[in-house]
């Protein structure tokens, strides 16, 4: 347990491989700008409200749900090899770098108005990830600098209902989610 409550004045923090478990508490560390936790046993993260974070990594973690609602000054964002199921990047702005490669995600939304700006995007090894949700899927779909496993999909909407069975007389092939046929 690394209890850092006292410390309000913190903005840099490295505790990477250092056999954390649990919880990692934040949430009076307002001024943290730098946090690197990798390879740990942290099952989750607490942080006050309006992070100024701008670095973030929790590579090799057990985390399996993080709200990045907050994270709105963050660059760089590295998340793989958790247990991730779901991530909403969408108020993120900021980032340029964005690692989410082996977890378990479902649901990924990382339209934030500025994929552009984008200098690394990794998503791959989520086997249950069939649609990402971006700006602009063909900008998304030919950057060099974005990777997604072949079975996952960009999509300006990822929640968009129809029928997606293909031998159907209404079939939707722009469907996400099936809706009776």
């Amino acid at each position: 347990s690394l209890d850092l409550s006292e410390n309000t004045n913190l903005n840099w923090l490295n505790c990477q491989f250092t056999g954390l478990q649990g919880n990692l508490d934040l949430s009076n560390n307002t001024l943290l700008t730098y946090l690197k936790a990798k390879g740990n046993y942290l099952t989750s993260l607490s942080l006050g409200s309006d992070s100024l974070i701008t670095y973030f990594n929790l590579e090799s973690n057990q985390i399996y749900a993080l709200d990045l609602s907050n994270f709105t000054s963050v660059t760089y964002c590295n998340l793989k090899n958790n247990q991730l199921t779901s991530v909403d990047a969408s108020n993120c702005a900021s980032i340029k770098y964005l690692f989410l490669e082996n977890n378990d995600l479902h649901t990924l939304n990382f339209k934030n108005g500025n994929n552009t700006a984008v200098t690394l995007f990794k998503s791959t090894g989520n086997s249950n990830l069939a649609c990402i949700e971006v700006d602009d899927p063909i900008y998304s779909s030919t950057s060099s600098s974005w990777y997604k496993s072949s079975w996952s999909s960009y999509s300006v909407n990822c929640s968009l209902a129809g029928c997606m069975d293909a031998l159907a007389c209404n079939h939707d092939p722009s469907a996400w989610v099936d809706s009776n046929c």
